[in-house]
């Protein structure tokens, strides 16, 4: 792509905003050119270049792990083969949509319809437990290859109840414990504590309905310029990670957010302008 108009024609999702006013944001110089050689690039003259990458190899589970928890890659054909249905007149007691759980219910509604990507496919669920089995197209032949044959997900109703379940080894692994659970663990000598990085990540949500004040863009940039990461993880003992991103908490992209009270106060009486 070379053509600059492009940019200016195409609007966002739900915006009137244009493709190139979202591009140029941060940038120091506007876009001048769409530059097809790279040897041409030049950033100081506003002239830019457009890249797709392309891996040899595609990894879904990979790109799944670095997605929003709630996302992930599925199988288009098979999400349309099974919504069939009128968005407009969706009814919930009857409309069975993709992933929905009761299709994985032992009984009646029982009818599994979930195309997988990850490690190991959701066989059935009841009261007491989802059932598991090893995917076997999930990275054969590499160190990454699931070796678990079967695994069972008890439901448990707390924490507590599932940390003396595995004391009386009715389970083996207890996930997602809460922080002051940590010293619990570490204090007993038959079990153990295992930490590592995850995609799971505490956000805050802003209200955009317009009768909301955080629909106006300086309240929500001075809640954001208020937010201290460190006092967030002090909260937590210190036995959590700040967050790069909501999308890639995992991956470490080199972004750092500082809160900065004075910004947050310039944000703040803009506002408060803005309303005179």
């Amino acid at each position: 792509m070379t053509d600059t108009s492009e940019l200016d024609n195409v609007k966002l999702t739900g915006s009137s905003k244009s493709i190139r006013e979202e591009l140029e944001k941060g940038l120091k110089t506007p876009i001048s050119k769409i530059i097809e050689n790279k040897k041409d690039v030049n950033n100081a003259k506003g002239n830019y270049q457009i890249i797709k990458v392309t891996t040899k190899t595609p990894f879904p589970q990979i790109l799944n792990t670095l997605a929003h928890p709630s996302a992930g890659i599925v199988c288009k054909e098979q999400i349309e083969k099974i919504n069939t249905y009128d968005i407009a007149t969706y009814d919930r007691t009857k409309d069975i949509a993709y992933g929905d759980q009761s299709v994985i219910v032992e009984g009646d509604t029982y009818n599994n319809h979930l195309y997988c990507s990850g490690p190991y496919i959701p066989i059935y669920k009841n009261d007491y437990e989802i059932f598991f089995e090893k995917n076997p197209n999930y990275m054969r032949g590499t160190e990454s290859e699931p070796k678990v044959a079967k695994i069972s997900s008890k439901i448990i109703k707390d924490v507590d109840s599932s940390i003396s379940a595995l004391r009386s080894g009715e389970v083996h692994f207890v996930k997602r414990l809460e922080v002051q659970h940590y010293d619990i663990i570490k204090n007993e000598a038959k079990l153990q504590l295992i930490q590592i990085p995850s995609n799971s990540v505490h956000h805050m949500d802003c209200n955009m309905n317009p009768s909301s004040i955080c629909s106006d863009e300086n309240i929500r940039k001075a809640i954001l310029y208020s937010v201290n990461q460190d006092e967030f993880v002090a909260v937590f003992n210190n036995q959590v990670k700040k967050a790069f991103s909501t999308l890639t908490p995992v991956m470490d992209t080199g972004l750092e957010h500082k809160a900065d009270l004075a910004k947050a106060k310039e944000y703040l009486n803009a506002y408060f302008e803005s309303k005179k």
